[in-house]
């Protein structure tokens, strides 16, 4: 059995692409999405940031692209692998329910969300470290039917 690496072995700057798949709606094309991730270690804990840029009928020199943010803090819990969002949550007023864990050389982060509908959705994050970078595979999951996944490969960026 494996040991989990640390989350220090995660730190650094990750630059890649990604193909999106919708699982439901047979009429989305595959599209490519340029995705940075940058993790850095804090004490016990590490802050998580990461931009998805979705360029418009797949159109890299299309001006009309869409772009995602994120940005997250997490603590370590009495758990060593597991690790809890530095944000105030409560799912039940539209704030997800954010954790991470490590298991072997996989960063998890987990995001459960309950919608104004009462439907739920549960997005998980796998960042695979591998020798070049990370492997990305995430999931989106909507009343437990999975609806969009997202795989790719990122290179491990000097600064």
């Amino acid at each position: 059995m494996a040991a989990d690496l640390p989350i220090a072995a995660f730190a650094g700057h990750f630059a890649g692409t990604g193909i999106a798949k919708d699982e439901i709606d047979q009429t989305f094309d595959e599209t490519v999405r340029n995705v940075d991730v940058i993790i850095t270690p804090d004490g016990d804990g590490f802050a998580l940031s990461w931009a998805t840029v979705l360029h418009k009928d797949g159109d890299a020199d299309e001006a009309d692209i869409k772009q995602n943010h994120h940005a997250l803090f997490f603590e370590a819990t009495e758990h060593a692998s597991v690790f809890q969002s530095g944000i105030e949550i409560d799912p039940l007023a539209g704030w997800p329910f954010v954790w991470a864990r490590i298991e072997d050389r996989t960063l998890t982060v987990h995001s459960l969300l309950v919608h104004e509908d009462e439907s739920y959705e549960m997005q998980t994050y796998d960042r695979t470290l591998t020798d070049a970078g990370l492997e990305l595979y995430f999931t989106r999951f909507r009343d437990g039917r999975l609806v969009r996944s997202v795989s790719g490969t990122l290179a491990r960026v000097e600064d």
